[in-house]
């Protein structure tokens, strides 16, 4: 059963629960795993935590970025295109936005950043392009978009929290 609560201690957020088996061996049959899906004014508001944003068509490389970076103790939100990392952004303002550079749609990662730093709401906004293309002149492309650096797939968790201590640091 999938079940949905307000986090009225929190501020305005949503928990989703659903179930899964736990592994083999283990007492219990099932289990419970609850996910933040945050809105403004939310957990990073009263806690200050970090606000970092992924933005990447694949679902996959998102959660494995939420997974890596919400056990270092930072808020994650997720989009799945340059329109949506946009959105997100002037809601959220986030710390940190990690943006793949080819996405499907008619705003690329490239042209979300331009946009994202050229806004007086997001400009502040620290901007890690993420992307499979590692020649010097893709980076290149992506440091004139705007971006703050370039982060080359495929990557460890490791390796990711490292990136987004540098930034932070």
């Amino acid at each position: 059963m999938v079940a949905m609560r307000k986090l009225m201690s929190f501020g305005e957020a949503t928990a989703l629960s659903w179930p899964h088996l736990r592994p083999l061996g283990s007492e219990a049959v099932y289990g419970e795993t609850w996910k933040c899906v945050a809105t403004s004014n939310t957990l990073a508001g009263s806690s200050g935590m970090k606000k970092i944003l992924i933005v990447d068509d694949q679902l996959e490389i998102r959660d494995l970025v939420e997974v890596t970076l919400q056990s270092s103790d930072y808020q994650v939100f997720q989009g799945s295109s340059g329109e949506e990392a946009i959105f997100i952004a002037k809601q959220e303002k986030p710390d940190l936005i990690i943006m793949d550079v080819m996405m499907p749609g008619s705003i690329d990662g490239l042209e979300a950043t331009r946009i994202i730093k050229s806004h007086p709401d997001t400009q502040a906004c620290t901007v890690v392009m993420l992307s499979g293309q590692s020649l010097d002149e893709d980076r290149q492309k992506g440091i004139s978009a705007g971006a703050d650096d370039y982060f080359i797939k495929p990557f460890s968790p490791l390796q990711l929290i490292k990136k987004v201590q540098e930034v932070f640091a």
